[in-house]
């Protein structure tokens, strides 16, 4: 197991320990994800203004979400819709909303972010096997465990490699946790099971509508209406109405939500009425919808800035290369031993041939 699911297992740890650097890689890859004086979620212009940009640099397209900067440094941007099943990025200046440049949907940060959970297969498929993958983890450390526990003799790099398993054991342990729960809760999804509740559902009339493309109220309307209902709130996104999410809403950051991500801070508004359909508020969440939103950064390390990032990211690479060291150990066993271990062919060194001579000397020599 450990020799085949190995490359499996290490190119889910790289991929997702890339990933963690998502954000800086888009702003290498594309400048205009970057923007000077930027602060995270601060933009100083109304909503509508970043829309309207979005719907200037890419025209045709539909506005689907609009993000203040999720960094310092960072451009805001808009997600939009350019035909059926084809996303853009559309990046603008947060101090005075015009369009600084235009990404394809899948940036590194994403592409990195899909293929470490999906492998690009979908998550009815990819992100089954890929999730599925946390129990053959799980049986390699607890064995692995349970070989480690043996007092055996061992080189220098025997020695090392033990060392540097017991020291990720408690990062593997997150991992295996945090990745048992995205395999249960992507199963409970499939029967539509979610611990923080469903979203809200408006008139069937008003789907339609939807589906027609017609205007809805203002954002800024909405926003203002979205922000009286929940003060506190610092709205960093806000969210249009479509056709598989039917409702307008907004999502940001509040002082009691320092860990969970901003989705557990949400207003839920009727697009075409106004009408404040929901507030849910990270305060009020039970432990299982608490975990539910908190469980990201824990699994990519964000929960405590940028040393944890880097720690996570340390650990994910040592995870990596433990299945490359646990092989060179397994090869020098190999040769060392005086039986043949999978095929290899052993030379025997003098002590070996006397104790094959003499089976007693096996006994008087540790």
């Amino acid at each position: 197991m450990g020799k085949w699911l190995a490359v499996p297992l290490a190119f889910v740890m790289v991929t997702g320990t890339l990933a963690i650097y998502g954000r800086e890689l888009d702003a290498l890859a594309f400048p205009a994800a970057a923007c000077e004086h930027a602060r995270r979620g601060v933009i100083d212009v109304p909503w509508s203004v970043l829309a309207a940009s979005a719907l200037r640099a890419v025209p045709g397209c539909r506005v689907l979400t609009l993000s203040a900067p999720e960094d310092d440094g960072a451009a805001a941007w808009a997600l939009v819709e350019v035909a059926p099943r084809e996303v853009r990025h559309v990046f603008c200046d947060p101090h005075d909303g015009r369009a600084r440049g235009i990404a394809p949907f899948r940036t590194p940060h994403r592409f990195l972010r899909d293929l470490h959970r999906d492998w690009l297969l979908g998550e009815n498929v990819g992100l089954t096997l890929v999730t599925t993958l946390v129990f053959a983890l799980a049986l390699s450390m607890f064995t692995g465990l349970a070989f480690w526990s043996r007092r055996a003799a061992g080189g220098i790099s025997r020695r090392y490699h033990r060392l540097a398993s017991i020291t990720v054991l408690p990062f593997l342990t997150i991992v295996i946790v945090t990745t048992a729960w995205y395999w249960g809760e992507n199963l409970a999804g499939l029967f539509e099971l979610r611990p923080s509740g469903s979203i809200p559902r408006i008139d069937a009339e008003d789907v339609a509508r939807i589906r027609a493309h017609e205007a809805t109220m203002p954002i800024d309307e909405l926003v203002a209406i979205a922000h009286a209902a929940y003060p506190e709130l610092e709205i960093h996104l806000v969210a249009m109405p479509t056709a598989r999410r039917t409702v307008f809403s907004v999502a940001g950051h509040a002082d009691e939500s320092s860990l969970v991500r901003e989705l557990a801070n949400q207003v839920f508004v009727h697009p075409y009425t106004g009408e404040v359909l929901e507030v849910r508020r990270a305060s009020d969440l039970g432990p299982l919808a608490w975990w539910e939103h908190a469980v990201d950064a824990i699994h990519f390390g964000t929960w405590g800035g940028a040393t944890t990032r880097a720690l996570w990211m340390v650990l994910g690479i040592a995870c990596a290369l433990l299945p490359i060291s646990g092989w060179i150990v397994r090869r020098q066993r190999a040769r060392a031993s005086p039986h043949p271990v999978d095929g290899a062919t052993v030379v025997l060194g003098r002590d070996d041939r006397r104790r094959r001579r003499d089976p007693r000397a096996a006994h008087r020599d540790p």
